[in-house]
This record gives C-alpha cells, structure tokens and sequence, in this order.
C-alpha cells in the first residue's frame, strides 16, 4: 500500500475516526482526543507536490514541521538530536553505514527528557536506516503523533532526512516505516476529518 498522508488515507483515518474517546490528554489542556494504539504504516513514495497534501494539508505548517528536523532548527526542534550541534551525530551514522552498509545500529535516539518538551520525551523517540538490496530503508518511531495537522509534515521532514542521508551513502531512498504508538485527532479537528473522509469514500 503507497500512503500518501496518514490522516488522509481513508480505511486508516475512518479507524481513527471510530476509535474511543480518550477524557483527555495532558498537553492539551482536557482537550478530547481519538486515538488507537500502535498504529503502523509503509510509505513507499511521498512528494510535496502530491494532490492529497496539496488539497488539504497546511502549508504553513508542512513548512514549520520540514524546519524542525532540519540541522538550524533552532531550539526545541528535533534536528537538536538528529543531527547534533555540528552535524556529528548525522556524519558518524552516515560513516557506519558506509564502513557496513548491513549495519543494523545506524539509529539515532532522542534523550528520553527534554526541555523543549516541558521534560517530556520528544514525540519523535528513535529514526533508524538499513541499506538493503540496494536501498536506504527508514524506520520512525513516534510516542504520540497527532495524525491529523502534523503528518503531512512530518512524512516530507522525514523523507528529507533519509534523502540526505541517501545521497551521502549513494543508494537510493527506499522506504519508510512509521509506527506511532498513540496516533490521535484532536477534538477540533474531527468534524473537518469526518468531512474529508466523507469527501474521498
């Protein structure tokens, strides 16, 4: 299956949609929220310029989202970890994949408490590559990801990354796996997703 925008995707986002009601979550102030757990997905090609996110998706914060994983993200964003201060935690991950491309640790944790996110962990917990058959696979894993604003976003900062990391090992871009443990709407958004989803059925 080629996913395109978790949100959007429809089987996925009606799952979503249909999911319990949680009371609340504790960064949005007694917001409501839907969510499953352990939501996975296999994204096989993503583009800025693909109908779906040009449609529906904000384009302000796509451009917001592509900055936070960027090496001058500035504080609180996640290319604090991702890349380091001087880049040197990208260059030493790119250097063991290039002195064994079938490493299976070429993988970059965020620190499990932050101050950008009031001591929390990041929401982004780990970012994992692999060269296999010739191809850079990537593995995210999410603790919480709002699927519904932050998605779109997220999957072309993501695609970013591995394109860059891609070029400097010279294999190809591959896929990308994401698993979100809690993947949730927030309750402001569930009548435009219901919308949308009514909109594409």
């Amino acid at each position: 299956m080629v996913a395109r925008d978790i949100s959007l995707d429809t089987g996925r986002a009606a799952l979503l949609l249909s999911q319990y009601e949680s009371p609340s979550d504790e960064t949005k102030l007694d917001l409501r929220l839907k969510e499953i757990l352990g939501h996975f997905v296999s994204i096989e090609t993503v583009s800025i310029d693909d109908p779906v996110i040009d449609k529906y998706a904000d384009r302000q914060r796509i451009d917001y989202t592509r900055r936070r994983y960027s090496q001058d993200c500035g504080p609180g964003g996640y290319g604090e970890f991702i890349h380091g201060r001087d880049g040197e935690v990208l260059d030493r991950l790119v250097n063991k994949l290039l002195s064994n491309p079938l490493s299976k640790s070429a993988v970059v944790n965020a620190p499990n408490t932050w101050a950008a996110n009031v001591g929390k962990p990041p929401c982004l917990t780990a970012v994992d590559f692999k060269i296999r058959e010739d191809e850079l696979l990537m593995s995210a894993m999410y603790r919480s990801q709002n699927v519904f604003t932050k998605q779109p976003g997220n999957i072309l900062a993501l695609r970013n990354l591995q394109e860059t990391i891609a070029d400097r090992v010279e294999v190809p871009a591959g896929r990308i796996n994401l698993f979100a443990a809690s993947a949730h709407i927030y309750e402001p958004d569930w009548e435009t997703a219901a919308e949308i989803l009514a909109a594409n059925t």
